[in-house]
């Protein structure tokens, strides 16, 4: 649906000059963030209006790209701005977030002749345990509160697990007998405007009940306030009105949040929209993944949910071969978006990052196990030298 849109808005622009017209008068900038997450027919848009006279503003990353192995995402179109002389490109080479041994380490995985700045108080280690995730779960937990320590720590959830997949986040959640916040689980079955718009504000419900964010910001996110202050002020009163609600009232104001999208959004919601809200807000489990993490909690998710999180340390789970990349019949069909997804999981961690290596992994297809061997991600580029190991029992 989202590229037919696409397809039509592209359409329309290069047949009506009137629609071309009314963008130049309304906007002086574009600016399109992730932009190595651009489908094609949104590149084209982009590039057509900058061609149109409107400036436009491209930030992204091509090592950050991990989704194109199942949308129509392309980093090429980043590149291609890149490589454009009508393009002024500038580059922010500082990772101001991790520990420069994470930053010399990662950016070694990426390039072989980086010369690493420091080789002191390496925060990089790899640990090898005896089992499979189970095990690997249980000795997590016997030293986590050192490692807490150990890097000072504030709060549990500022330290995160990542796996491959949904499936995997699952079973470890499933192991954990310390609080864990598990983000496998995901409410909206299909993702649209509607859903998005309800995840963004359920999401900032719940927020707004932790006092970590305000009901003025959450209108503003919504709405352009400097537009039209008349509906600012209404959708105001309508969030006013939801944020002073219990969550389990929130299956009684079904009406309210899909009248604050038609506001919002200028659009009618559908049945179909309609009536997964309604299951949605009846379902304690699926209303609960809105919530943030408490702060006794640690977090588990797969690696594509943790791209532009950050923590204070990060445990990076199915470091395997097979898994990461995926490999078969001796052949990586995807190795560059797995690259970047190792490269995503690497990055976000701020003090430390710790590799959980078993010696058997767990397949979910065929729910057995089998002998696991260390991802030819481990051994690129000398990275054996640029961390520590230790062994748990």
């Amino acid at each position: 649906m989202q590229q037919n849109l696409a397809d039509i808005s592209y359409f329309i622009l290069i047949k009506v000059p009137e629609c071309v017209n009314y963008l130049k008068a309304k906007y002086k900038m574009i600016f399109v963030d992730e932009y190595q997450d651009c489908k094609k027919n949104q590149h084209l848009i982009w590039r057509f209006l900058s061609q149109q006279g409107i400036k436009l503003v491209a930030v992204g990353d091509v090592d950050q790209s991990i989704y194109s192995s199942f949308t129509d995402a392309n980093p090429e179109f980043l590149r291609e701005l890149i490589s454009d002389n009508s393009f002024t490109s500038f580059e922010l080479t500082v990772n101001h977030r991790s520990h420069q041994t994470i930053v010399d380490y990662a950016m070694r995985f990426k390039n072989a002749n980086y010369l690493p700045q420091t080789n002191e108080d390496l925060r990089i280690t790899k640990v090898n345990i005896r089992g499979s995730e189970k095990n690997i779960v249980e000795c997590l937990e016997s030293n986590i509160s050192d490692i807490k320590n150990k890097y000072n720590v504030e709060k549990m959830s500022n330290m995160a697990i990542f796996c491959r997949t949904n499936e995997m986040v699952s079973r470890v959640s499933q192991f954990l007998k310390i609080p864990s916040k598990d983000y496998s689980l995901v409410a909206f079955k299909k993702e649209d405007d509607f859903s998005r718009f309800c995840t963004q504000l359920l999401t900032r419900f719940f927020q707004f009940r932790k006092k970590e964010t305000t009901k003025k910001e959450c209108v503003e996110e919504l709405i352009n306030s400097h537009r039209n202050q008349e509906l600012y002020k209404e959708m105001r009163k309508k969030v006013d009105l939801l944020f002073s609600k219990k969550p389990e009232e929130l299956f009684f104001e079904v009406d309210l949040i899909c009248s604050i999208y038609s506001e919002a959004k200028n659009r009618l919601v559908t049945d179909q929209n309609r009536n997964e809200l309604i299951h949605i807000l009846k379902d304690k489990f699926l209303l609960d993944t809105f919530k943030p993490a408490e702060k006794n909690e640690i977090q588990v998710m797969n690696y594509h949910k943790s791209k532009g999180l950050e923590f204070d340390v990060v445990f990076l789970m199915d470091c395997y071969r097979y898994i990461i990349p995926k490999e078969y019949n001796n052949k990586y069909k995807e190795l560059e978006t797995d690259e970047n997804l190792h490269y995503v999981g690497l990055t976000r961690g701020k003090k430390a990052v710790y590799f959980l290596i078993g010696t058997e992994r767990y397949r979910i297809r065929q729910l057995d196990y089998k002998p696991a061997s260390d991802s030819i991600f481990l051994s690129r580029n000398g990275l054996a030298n640029l961390r520590n190991y230790e062994n748990w029992i």
